[in-house]
């Protein structure tokens, strides 16, 4: 019997004194930060909470290391990206002139981060270095990005692979040290507690990612799954790659993302994305559900995107794909009009071609070219590294002056200036 995501009830409940709490919290951002407007003010969902209480540290943390605080400073902005990583936000660009000072107090200039991450900026110890490693998977997806001609397939500039490398050879060694200390995971403290195997190997398969590794980001995903089955930021992020890179059937991908549903309420940051899956599954498989349920689904993505333009006004923490929902919008508009399913968009959106369920296809999207994004040929890995892969010998040759420096760095710990 097929089931209706539909159905789905949200498991989260908040205790009233836990409300109590948050009703505090929240006026001491108004207090503290009246040029932010909180967005647990107008939803009870727990995500939006931690996230306004992540935005909180991010900013004390960056009053303190703008003072001349840089160690304190350095603290409260790794506790924010460890609570919520998109708390922190970040300009790789000098802030301009015309800069107002609530606008300099939100952001997390390059400058500053450079000095967050000096290595002499504190004697080594094992604290200092957790910190250091987390600047670097801080500054990772801010670097060297330019999109490629196939679509928004993010590819890596000079400064990002080897910034990518760096911020994977650190999210490896915090995964190392807290395999070797358990306890630190358990450990009741405000920094090292919420310090999390799961989380971090979420954060490897998002670099691993912007390297064109798909096929290991996803073993990092299904890694986090089996430490945790009812991890939920890997089984989105996982039932996504599956999805955007055609590893599995609609079905599969379907059935990912109903669990996905079942587990956040209608408020969450992921719903927009997750309704949209689940409508374009059933559009590209009927025999999953019928069509009405496609249109039910379609209309609670509508609804969810209106909500989130409310919750969400500067696309703060608004984890979604915008390629998929273009795609959902364009597919279903041509249903309705046509009352069957059109190839709308296909010829420009390959990666999301589910029709043809043939094995060899979705392998194709296990790896891309680091230099063009190719993958319609046999694709082979750096001989070094095995991270990054190359469609010619050409390719390899004209990204090798980018990825020297990089794949030096994770396979012999060599820094080139």
């Amino acid at each position: 019997m097929q089931s209706s995501p539909a159905n789905n009830t949200c498991n989260y409940e908040i205790p009233p004194d836990q409300i109590n709490e948050r009703n505090s919290a929240i006026e001491e951002m108004r207090v503290t930060h009246p040029y932010y407007n909180p967005i647990s003010v107008h939803t009870y969902d727990p995500y939006a909470y931690k996230f306004d209480v992540a935005k909180t540290i991010f900013f004390k943390g960056l009053h303190f290391a703008r003072n001349g605080e840089l160690l304190r400073g350095r603290f409260l902005i790794c506790s924010a990206f460890v609570m919520d990583h998109k708390s922190v936000t970040y300009s790789t660009s000098p802030l301009p002139d015309d800069l107002n000072s609530d606008e300099y107090k939100q952001i997390l200039d390059h400058g500053l981060l450079l000095k967050l991450s000096n290595h002499s900026l504190a004697p080594p110890s094992a604290y200092n270095n957790l910190c250091l490693h987390l600047m670097h998977i801080i500054r990772c997806p801010f670097l060297g990005w330019r999109e490629s001609n196939v679509g928004k397939i993010p590819l890596l500039g000079d400064i990002g692979q080897f910034a990518a490398f760096m911020a994977l050879k650190s999210v490896d060694s915090i995964i190392q040290w807290l395999e070797e200390c358990p306890i630190n995971e358990t450990r009741d403290t405000p920094f090292v507690g919420m310090l999390k195997r799961t989380d971090f190997l979420v954060l490897r398969s998002n670099i691993l990612t912007t390297l064109g590794n798909h096929k290991d980001a996803v073993e990092s995903l299904n890694k986090a799954l089996k430490i945790d089955k009812n991890h939920l930021w890997s089984r989105f992020n996982r039932a996504r790659l599956w999805g955007l890179f055609m590893m599995k059937k609609s079905k599969k991908i379907f059935d990912e993302f109903v669990i996905v549903r079942s587990q956040i309420r209608e408020d969450h940051i992921w719903s927009v994305d997750v309704y949209a899956w689940i409508t374009l599954c059933i559009m590209w498989d009927p025999t999953i559900a019928n069509q009405d349920v496609a249109k039910l689904t379609y209309e609670k993505c509508l609804a969810a995107e209106i909500r989130h333009s409310v919750l969400y006004p500067n696309k703060e923490a608004y984890d979604c794909t915008p390629l998929i929902i273009d795609t959902v919008k364009e597919t279903m508009e041509a249903f309705l009009q046509s009352g069957s399913v059109s190839m709308v968009g296909v010829q420009q959106r390959p990666r999301l071609d589910h029709f043809d369920q043939n094995s060899d296809k979705r392998k194709q999207w296990r790896y891309l070219c680091s230099n063009c994004c190719k993958n319609d040929c046999k694709l082979f890995a750096c001989a070094k590294c095995k991270i990054v892969s190359y469609c010619s010998k050409e390719c390899q040759i004209t990204d090798w002056k980018k990825h020297k420096r990089a794949c030096l760095f994770i396979t012999d710990g060599i820094i080139q200036e």
